[in-house]
């Protein structure tokens, strides 16, 4: 894929398709690399992606009368 942008004084964007296309979402940490003549950019394999953010949000907020165990006995039952 080939797209242009314009670089101004506040930087450049990365245009929503190859965002996309990178799983790039808002708080996304990019590596970036010159080589070769260019510019690469990549997102930093340690950056939380949507669903381990929400997980993450959600940690230790069960606030339910049984254990998981129990829970899942219960329902597995």
């Amino acid at each position: 894929m080939k797209t242009e942008t314009r670089v101004t004084t506040k930087g450049t964007t990365i245009p929503e398709d190859l965002r996309k296309l990178a799983g790039i979402t808002p708080g996304t940490v990019l590596t970036w690399e010159f080589k070769n003549r260019g510019v690469f950019a990549r997102p930093k394999g340690e950056a939380p992606n949507a669903m381990q953010r929400h997980i993450r949000a959600s940690a230790g907020a069960w606030k339910g009368k049984i254990d998981g165990v129990k829970l899942l006995k219960r329902i597995r039952a």
